[in-house]
């Protein structure tokens, strides 16, 4: 016998093989839907009947058989439903606070224990939902058994979660809305970091589409030149100058970025488009962004033909030069046509 979620099972095949139920019967009693079947059988896969579906001549013989279910069965406890969480340690290791540092290793710890135990309850709260009309689960008083449990493994595991249930449930869903980044303490990530993030993000991307074009490190001089109040910057996006005053925290120091925090701006996917658009040709930005304009060498001679007009650069005598019209292979690199005239309109292969 086994749990399947929170659905007290014994196997399909236990019951045939002990004798408490014959095979036809047991396909007769399924056929008319006397029997729960909450797993249907499959490849190395038994099938598992809910106990409580089985009529009570049944179940009292299983008793007598297999022993009481509720005795025998292991039940998966809270604290063996969690697990590690491998996307929380990538979001968490790889979250960088407004100034470019990484997370404290402890507080990476921490999150991401908090993670996989909300992780667990939200396991077990589909279970109990699932076997509402199964076998009679409900849901009432969950928060509060939740909150006690995790109030007694806090010292063993190391979360932080709150023990209050009220508080609890508010934080699963905040997380289950949120993700990840409700763990993240205010001094790390909060409402108003994130606003300082788009702030600094919005200036970076404004100094590197200037028409000079600089590398990422000049444009980190460049920042760092408007804290210092020999620049004045313009948003790209609204042709709102920007204030200095915004880019102090409340302690009234500026906020100093690295070089590494510029280039992981700039190469974000999202930013990376906007600045091309800019900084790119119509051509050349087409081809790297738009899915469509992406280009593949041919495999096999005259599956691609490219053709252009040109202007040979030698004068002819009435100082006008001949029109040109090419035809290539582009596999090859041949010249498979070729036209000319002293007209352009008048080009043709």
């Amino acid at each position: 016998m086994e749990y399947f979620g929170n659905i007290l099972c014994v196997e399909a095949q236990e019951l045939v093989q002990t004798g408490i139920l014959t095979e036809s019967y047991y396909k007769q009693l399924s056929a008319r839907k006397q029997l729960n079947v909450v797993r249907r059988a499959c490849r190395n896969t038994p099938a598992l009947v809910a106990v409580e579906s089985l009529p009570s001549r049944f179940y009292n013989r299983m008793i007598e058989v297999l022993g009481d279910p509720k005795k025998v069965a292991p039940r998966k406890t809270l604290e063996d439903r969690i697990v590690p969480d491998p996307s929380a340690m990538q979001f968490f290791s790889g979250y960088r606070t407004v100034t470019g540092k990484q997370l404290p290793d402890e507080k990476i710890t921490e999150y991401c224990m908090n993670a996989s135990v909300l992780n667990a309850l939200s396991e077990v709260l589909v279970d109990k939902k699932a076997s509402r009309g199964v076998a009679g689960g409900k849901s009432t008083g969950f928060w509060q058994s939740a909150a006690d449990a995790l109030g007694c493994l806090k010292a063993k595991l190391g979360h932080t979660l709150p023990e209050n249930p009220i508080r609890l449930k508010d934080k699963y869903r905040n997380y289950v809305k949120n993700g990840y980044s409700v763990f993240i303490s205010g001094k790390f990530g909060n409402n108003n970091s994130r606003k300082v993030n788009e702030l600094v993000e919005r200036m970076i991307l404004s100094l590197y589409i200037m028409p000079n074009k600089p590398y990422a490190t000049s444009t980190h001089e460049m920042y760092l030149q408007f804290l210092a109040g020999m620049l004045t910057v313009a948003d790209v996006q609204t042709g709102e100058i920007f204030d200095r005053n915004d880019f102090y925290d409340e302690k009234g120091d500026p906020i100093v970025i690295s070089e590494s925090t510029v280039w992981n701006y700039l190469n974000d996917p999202k930013n990376r488009a906007i600045v091309d658009k800019i900084r790119m040709g119509s051509l050349d930005y087409m081809t790297v962004h738009r899915p469509h304009h992406h280009r593949k060498s041919p495999k096999y001679s005259f599956s691609k033909i490219s053709m252009d007009d040109r202007d040979l650069p030698r004068k002819m005598h009435d100082e006008t030069r001949v029109k040109a019209y090419y035809a290539y292979d582009v596999l090859s690199g041949c010249v498979i046509g070729r036209s000319y005239s002293r007209k352009k309109q008048q080009v043709c292969l």
